[in-house]
Formats: structure tokens, sequence, C-alpha cells
């Protein structure tokens, strides 16, 4: 059975500094996530480690992402737009009819 995932409370900064032990311990437990306002804006949050651990992961994959976006986008620099909407559209066009060939094929049995 998977874990259950914390709840997102919001407290003003006031009642977080009232509150400051039980807070981190609710975040710690995995129990809570809290958002802290002052004046009704969000100004900071309060998460566990292993929370932090998964978003700087999930960063490190987005630059990652980004980075292989970027090299793959310089590769087609001063190719005209058209140029490669067609191609591209050849290439789906082909990839589709194999795809739609191989699904009515019937199985091979040995």
């Amino acid at each position: 059975m998977g874990e259950r995932e914390p709840v997102l409370k919001t407290v003003t900064a006031s009642e977080a500094r009232e509150q400051w032990s039980a807070l981190l311990n609710s975040v710690f437990e995995r129990q809570a996530r809290v958002i802290v306002e002052k004046s009704g804006i969000p100004m900071a949050a309060i998460i566990s480690a292993h929370d932090l651990e998964q978003l700087n992961r999930a960063e490190e994959r987005r630059r990652a992402d980004v980075a292989l976006l970027d090299a793959s986008q310089a590769a087609f620099v001063g190719i005209p737009d058209e140029i490669l909407d067609r191609t591209v559209s050849a290439a789906l066009d082909q990839v589709r009819a194999q795809h739609r060939d191989s699904a009515n094929r019937p199985p091979v049995l040995p």
C-alpha cells in the first residue's frame, strides 16, 4: 500500500512561531507540509528533508531535460521551419504506418 500524502497546512507567521516545535514534528513525520503566510501572502514553506531531496532530484532531471532539448534544437539552427515541419510530418506518418501495420499483423506462433 502506498504512503499517505502529507496534508497541506497554512499558518500565519505568528502561529508558526507559537507552534514551531509541533509544526516541525508534523513535517518531520511527513504528516504535513506547511505554508507560512504574512498578511495573507505566502512567504515560505516548511517541508521535510525527504521532500526537499525529491524536489532537488526533480529540478536536476528538469535541468538535464532542458539541456537535452537545447542541444537537439542546436542541430536544426538555420533550417527553415517549413522544411522542418514537412520532414517531421513525413517521419510521423511513416512511424504511424509502421505501427498500424504491426498492430494488424497476426501473431507469429513458435
